[in-house]
Order: C-alpha cells, then sequence, then structure tokens
C-alpha cells in the first residue's frame, strides 16, 4: 500500500514542480513520459490563448519534451528575432527529421558549421539573382494581377483563395529557387500542395509525436502514418530532384546565375578552381538546402497570404488602412 502512495506523490510532485526544478516558465503540468500530448486537439490555437490566459506571455509545454512557448509579438522580436542564431541549436524532433530528410535537418533546424555557412551563401546567393529586384517585384506584379483577375471573374460566387494563391506563390519561389517559370496553371504546383497537405495531417496527429518518445515504434513504419508521410515527401523531393537535375545540365558557369539552384552550383565550381573542400555529403546537401528553399518558401507564404486574406475578410477597416497606405506610398508607380 505504501509503495502506490508513494508513487502518486512522486508523480504530482513531478506534474506541479518538474517545470520550476528544471527552471523553466511555468505552464500546464505535464504527465510523466507523456508531457502534455493528450491535451493537443485540431484547435491547437485555442488551446495555446488559453494557456497564455492562465500561465503569462510565456510558457512551457511539454510535447514530450519541454518547449517555451512566446505568446506575445513584442517579446518574440526581442528573444528571437534580435537573437535567432542563439535558438537555431534547440532540440529538434529527430524521429520526424529522419522521416523527412534522413536525418540531415537542413537550413532551418541543423547547427553545424556547414549550416551556418550554407545560411550565410544563401543570403548572398538570392542578392545575387536578384531577389527584392525590380525584376521580381514585376514577376510578383504579374501573379499579384493574374490572382485578382481571376477573382473578378468568379462574380458572386464563393472563392477559395488558397488555390490562386498556391499556384501564384509556387511560381514565383520556383522561379527563385531553380531560375525555371512555369505556367500559371502548371499541375506541378498543385501537386506539392497536396503532397504537404497530406504530410501534415499525419503529423499532426499523436502518433508521430509517440514517435520521440518510443523510438521502437518505427519497426512498425510500414503500417503506421510514417508510411503516408514518407510517401509524400519522397514523392515531392523525387520532383525536385529531377528539376535540380535539369537545371545542372543546363548551366553555364560564365553566365549569370538565374536560380539559387545555379548559384550554388557557381560556388562549388569556384571552391574546386581554388581547391576549398566542398564537403562529404555534396549532393545531399545541394538537393537538401536546394528543396529547403523550396518547401519552406511556399508553405510559410500560401499559409500567411491566406491569414491576410482572412483578416481583411472579417476587418474592413483594415482594408482601408492597407488601401491608404498603397495610395500615400506607392501610388500610380504600378
Amino acid at each position: 500500500m505504501l509503495i502506490p502512495i508513494l508513487l502518486l506523490i512522486a508523480v504530482i510532485l513531478y506534474c506541479f514542480g518538474i517545470n520550476r526544478l528544471l527552471g523553466l516558465p511555468p505552464g500546464p503540468p505535464p504527465l510523466p513520459i507523456l508531457g502534455n500530448m493528450l491535451s493537443f486537439n485540431w484547435e491547437v490555437d485555442k488551446l495555446l490563448l488559453s494557456w497564455k490566459a492562465k500561465y503569462g506571455r510565456i510558457f512551457t509545454v511539454w510535447l514530450p519534451f519541454p518547449m517555451v512557448v512566446i505568446g506575445e509579438h513584442k517579446v518574440l522580436q526581442e528573444h528571437i528575432v534580435k537573437n535567432g542564431d542563439i535558438y537555431v541549436s534547440k532540440k529538434n524532433p529527430e524521429q520526424l527529421m529522419d522521416i523527412m530528410s534522413g536525418g540531415l535537418y537542413g537550413l532551418a533546424f541543423e547547427d553545424n558549421s556547414i549550416v551556418k555557412e550554407q545560411r550565410k551563401f544563401a543570403m548572398r546567393a538570392l542578392h545575387d539573382i536578384g531577389f527584392g529586384s525590380a525584376a521580381l517585384e514585376d514577376t510578383v506584379h504579374h501573379y499579384a494581377q493574374e490572382i485578382v483577375g481571376r477573382w473578378r471573374k468568379s462574380g458572386d460566387s464563393p472563392v477559395d483563395v488558397t488555390e490562386n494563391i498556391m499556384r501564384a506563390v509556387g511560381n514565383i519561389v520556383w522561379r527563385v529557387t531553380f531560375g525555371l517559370t512555369l505556367e500559371f496553371d502548371n499541375p506541378v504546383i498543385a501537386k506539392f500542395q497536396l503532397l504537404q497537405q497530406e504530410a501534415i495531417q499525419y503529423m499532426a496527429g499523436p502518433f508521430m509525436m509517440f514517435l520521440e518518445v518510443f523510438p521502437i515504434l518505427r519497426k512498425f513504419d510500414s503500417i503506421s502514418p510514417v508510411r503516408k508521410v514518407k510517401e509524400s515527401f519522397d514523392e515531392s523531393n523525387a520532383i525536385l530532384k529531377e528539376t535540380i537535375k535539369i537545371v545542372e545540365k543546363s548551366f553555364n558557369p560564365d553566365n549569370q546565375p538565374n536560380g539559387y539552384v545555379e548559384a550554388f552550383l557557381v560556388e562549388v565550381k569556384k571552391r574546386e578552381e581554388t581547391g576549398v573542400e566542398i564537403g562529404e555529403n555534396y549532393d545531399e546537401l545541394h538537393h537538401l538546402f536546394s528543396m529547403n528553399k523550396w518547401e519552406n518558401s511556399f508553405d510559410t507564404t500560401v499559409s500567411t497570404l491566406r491569414l491576410c486574406c482572412l483578416e481583411l475578410v472579417n476587418h474592413p477597416e483594415v482594408q482601408r488602412k492597407v488601401q491608404k497606405e498603397i495610395d500615400e506610398v506607392i501610388g500610380e508607380r504600378v
């Protein structure tokens, strides 16, 4: 009888004292091993807001490892944006990263010297290929007009804003990454969106969270949601690798690079000529970093623009402020 009582006391002390013991911000009491995973559902935004209201603007969530959540824009700016390099070396979901990219974390998650160098190169390469230039601005303006034109043609019928935004953003990111331009309705963009949605749907499930606690579950990949996630990523990565091969075949080092992939190839050629070491996993890293530029830019930009549309629809006064600023700052220049 004494042992169960002691175990119960130990569990209670763990749940309500582990954050303080580790010097972490307060948060919902985590269960041993499982953390707060059982509390999560599809309405994650509402759940996090409720925890913010209860525990403050900075709180800890265990999934199943401790994650500090910042729930205020000003604090995020002060600590994360200004000191981004400090927070890059955070703990990553090892099993998920292995499923997605064979253990290579890429530009967004890895923190070794090779990746740090690649981040610097990525910023320089984007500048060299005209990211933020008038030429790219014209491309963005062209696709923006295409979106607006298609919405107008729909008249009073309901419009799914995601589809046209997805196609426009996909074409722009494709051009920046590969230096190639696709037709607006090219099915490859829609295919990517579908594959990513399928992967996210399975990754958001509780099974994927349990993988980090019980890696032995990987022995059942063939009959678990992991199989669907791997299939989605493998299919999208195969398309990207094929596109990279097309760029490599037509690559001319004497010409100005048209996209990130060509800029990468120019850098490799320079290193070969000067005898600078390229690295053991050149091919893998080349593909991975190029995919990072495409996948991360595509999904985040589409999601942001969708939320912007939702904000404007629900708040007409914001529409008027945006239009006023456009008229005052840009005027008739576009």
